[in-house]
């Protein structure tokens, strides 16, 4: 089992998650984590980056709780988040509240934690082979 201290990659995988949701997902604008992931499934059904970016988390989840007796499809859906997360990098201004303006806008210290969760649970579910002491 992959790990760092007493603690799995897995567990840190969602440790990361955990933070990223109090952090800014954006600069330039007050978006923390969970406003983006209560909101995000909204951009699904109007075709933009935001739905395809947001699919991510339901691929981390599932990446996260599949059993270790799928290791491929787990793997599958670890690098499905991975793929979708970086439709954020396609954001170019978020909306602000209900008028027409938006800002301009770059991703924050929360997407950075964010996406590291999901390269944390690729990590894990990865194949490579580590040395046990």
């Amino acid at each position: 089992m992959k790990a760092i201290g007493k603690y799995t990659l897995s567990e840190i995988s969602f440790l990361l998650y955990i933070v990223s949701l109090v952090m800014p997902a954006f600069w330039f604008n007050d978006l923390l984590g969970f406003h983006c992931l209560i909101l995000g499934w909204i951009g699904i059904f109007d075709l933009s980056f935001f739905g395809l970016a947001w699919l991510a988390n339901p691929c981390y989840f599932i990446g996260l709780i599949i059993s270790k007796n799928y290791p491929r499809q787990k793997l599958m859906f670890a690098s499905l988040a991975i793929l979708f997360s970086l439709f954020t990098f396609l954001i170019p201004e978020i909306p602000n509240d209900t008028s027409s303006a938006s800002t301009k806008t770059a991703v924050g210290i929360g997407f950075a934690l964010w996406f590291l969760s999901f390269l944390t649970l690729f990590i894990y579910t990865s194949p490579i082979k580590t040395e046990q002491n």
